[in-house]
C-alpha cells in the first residue's frame, strides 16, 4: 500500500505537469476569472458523471459535508484562481515551484490540527524531495522572455504572493479532507463534492454583472477546449490520484509528492522548446528520486 500510495503522487505530480502546459496558453488568452469559469463546471461536471457511474455518492458521511465544503471553497476555488493568476503573469515553470511550498505547509497543518508525526526516515526522505524540488526549479535559465513558458508579465513580488497564497489554500484543503478520506469516503466522491461545490460558487459569481463572460467573444474553440481538458487533467484525474493516496500516506508525504511537479517539468518543457536544463536540475531531479526511495524503504 506505501509503494502504491508513491505511485499514485507521483502520477498525480505527472498529470499535473502536462496540465499545466496545457492551461498555460489559455489562461493568458482569457484571464484568470474566465479561465477558471470555464474549468471548473466542466470538471465539476465529468466527476458528477463519474462518481454517479461508480454509485460512490453515499461513501461520504454527512458529518464530514462542511470540512468537504471548506476544503472546496479554500482549496479549489480559492486555490485555482490564485495559481492560474500565477500561471498567467509567471508561467508554469515558477507557479510550481512556488505551488511546491504547499508540500511543508501541509505538514505544518497536518501535524498542528490531526496529530500526524513523520517517522525520521520519512521526513528525511520529505527534506531530500523539497531539496531537489527547488533545485530542479531555480537553476534552470530561464529568464529569456523569448521563451513562451518564461516569460514574466508584471512584477515578481506579485506572483509570488499569487503562488503563496495557492499552495497555503491547497494545504488548508489537503488537511481539511484528510479525515473524511480516512474513515472511508471515496476520494472520487469527495473530489466531486469539493469540485462542485467551488462550481456553484464560481457560477453564481458569473451572474454578477462584471463577473460575466465577457472576455470569451473572440476566443477560438481551441482555446475553450484547452482550458477544459487542463481542468479535467488537474481537477479529475490528478486530484483524484492524490486523494486516493491519502489512503496510504499522511497528509505531509502525500503534498510532497504532489510537490515534485516542477522535476516533472523539466523533461517536458526540454522535449516542447528543445533546450535541455543545466546540470543542477537533473540533480535535483535525482534527489527527488532518491527521497522517494528513502520513503518506500
Amino acid at each position: 500500500m506505501q509503494i502504491l500510495g508513491i505511485l499514485l503522487g507521483l502520477s498525480a505530480a505527472l498529470t499535473w505537469a502536462i496540465s499545466s502546459l496545457v492551461a498555460h496558453n489559455p489562461a493568458r488568452q482569457l484571464g484568470t476569472l474566465a479561465f477558471v469559469q470555464i474549468q471548473l463546471p466542466t470538471s465539476a461536471l465529468l466527476l458528477a458523471l463519474v462518481v454517479t457511474f461508480l454509485g460512490s455518492w453515499n461513501t461520504v458521511s454527512h458529518d464530514h459535508i462542511t470540512a468537504i465544503i471548506v476544503s472546496g471553497f479554500i482549496g479549489i476555488l480559492l486555490g485555482d484562481l490564485c495559481l492560474i493568476r500565477c500561471l498567467e503573469l509567471g508561467g508554469p515553470r515558477r507557479m510550481q515551484i512556488l505551488f511546491a511550498l504547499n508540500a511543508p505547509l501541509a505538514a505544518i497543518l497536518g501535524f498542528a490540527f490531526l496529530g500526524e508525526i513523520l517517522p525520521p526516515t520519512d521526513a528525511f526522505g520529505a527534506l531530500l524531495m523539497l531539496i531537489g524540488v527547488l533545485m530542479a526549479i531555480f537553476f534552470v535559465q530561464g529568464d529569456s522572455q523569448d521563451n513562451a513558458y518564461e516569460h514574466v508579465e508584471g512584477k515578481l513580488t506579485i506572483i509570488v504572493l499569487w503562488g503563496l497564497g495557492a499552495a497555503l489554500c491547497q494545504a488548508i484543503g489537503l488537511v481539511a479532507v484528510k479525515p473524511a478520506i480516512d474513515s472511508g469516503a471515496d476520494p472520487l466522491a469527495v473530489s466531486a463534492y469539493r469540485t462542485i461545490g467551488g462550481a456553484v460558487i464560481i457560477i453564481s459569481l458569473a451572474l454578477l454583472p462584471n463577473l460575466r463572460f465577457k472576455h470569451l467573444g473572440g476566443k477560438s474553440m481551441k482555446v475553450i477546449t484547452q482550458a477544459i481538458l487542463a481542468g479535467w487533467m488537474g481537477y479529475v484525474l490528478a486530484m483524484s490520484l492524490l486523494l486516493l493516496a491519502l489512503r496510504s500516506y499522511n497528509s505531509g508525504i502525500v503534498a510532497v509528492m504532489g510537490s515534485t511537479v516542477p522535476v516533472m517539468l523539466l523533461p517536458i518543457m526540454w522535449i516542447k522548446t528543445g533546450k535541455c536544463p543545466p546540470a543542477p536540475a537533473w540533480i535535483g531531479a535525482a534527489l527527488v528520486v532518491l527521497g522517494s526511495v528513502i520513503i518506500i524503504l
